[in-house]
């Protein structure tokens, strides 16, 4: 029997269309016909996941891999190398950000090979007193490899921050100056948290100003003293906040008797009555405190 010919069923028996009827053929083994084609196999479809733009996933958030380009670095603390520490890349795309988390070899080395071009934000942290207060930016081109070097500081040490308001201070008339002391804790996650120094004595000084008393004043549960300062002559006139180190036995984390120099502009002469105020800010200034200076043993201010 040839495979592919026509057959059809009479009475029960398989007989090939074409042949006398009611002739039994036997039927030696089916040989293939040289015609033959087996039909095709079924075709099996895969619908792939819709994929976004180049950097973006199919649901329109940024990605930061895979690309041709690479970054690379060193985490450098005030003694250093840091191991161990915690590096945060993010790729910005707008608003919107893609992330990925490294952690600074034995050297403070650290590499993320294959990444896409684009904005990143790198920044790096140790708990619990190492970080940057602000991450490092740049443009990634596609393609290359980037090296950034990243400095830790140590959030530890105390920072005096002062405030004038208004600035510039207006002769005769009043002034508020406060002065804030206190230092940061580094959380695991990079966070930040203020930890103010309280009960630290501080003095104002400045020859050509009528201070508030009282002065020296002592800082409160936010670390802060306030004054009210009254500049009596137009110019530069100075001021000094005067921190005195508190006792071993305080259990107050102050630092050592230091002077800073608060960031004030020069008075300008009040107005006359019907004139009109001319405009002024709020200043802040932000110092780090380092031991060394001695507070003087009198003020200049009153």
């Amino acid at each position: 029997m040839v495979i592919g010919e026509p057959w059809r069923r009479l009475t029960g028996v398989l007989r090939c269309a074409g042949l006398t009827a009611g002739v039994v053929l036997g039927v030696a083994a089916c040989t293939p016909s040289a015609s033959f084609v087996p039909p095709p196999a079924s075709p099996v479809t895969t619908t792939p996941a819709p994929a976004g733009p180049v950097g973006l996933s199919s649901d329109g958030a940024p990605t930061i891999g895979p690309g041709r380009a690479a970054l690379s670095g060193t985490v450098q603390g005030p003694s250093g190398p840091v191991p161990g520490a915690t590096i945060e890349v993010e790729r910005l795309v707008g608003t919107s950000a893609a992330r990925a988390m490294l952690t600074s070899d034995a050297g403070g080395a650290w590499r993320l090979p294959g990444v896409l071009g684009g904005r990143y934000a790198v920044r790096a942290w140790l708990a619990p007193n190492l970080a940057e207060t602000s991450p490092t930016t740049f443009f990634l081109a596609d393609g290359v490899d980037r090296f950034a070097a990243l400095e830790l500081a140590d959030l530890s040490k105390p920072v005096l921050q002062s405030a004038i308001a208004p600035n510039p201070p207006m002769t005769g008339e009043p002034t508020q100056v406060v002065v804030r002391l206190g230092s940061q804790q580094v959380q695991a996650d990079g966070g930040l948290t203020p930890q103010p120094d309280a009960g630290v004595s501080v003095q104002l000084i400045g020859g050509g100003w009528l201070i508030s008393q009282p002065n020296p004043g002592v800082t409160d549960s936010l670390g802060q003293a306030v004054w009210t300062a009254t500049c009596e002559a137009p110019g530069s006139q100075g001021l000094q906040a005067a921190v005195s180190a508190p006792p071993a036995t305080s259990g107050v984390s102050a630092p050592a008797s230091q002077t800073v120099a608060i960031q004030v502009a020069a008075c300008i002469p009040a107005p006359s009555t019907g004139t009109t105020i001319p405009s002024t800010t709020t200043s802040t200034t932000t110092t780090t405190v380092t031991g060394g200076t001695n507070v003087p043993t009198t003020a200049a201010g009153r």
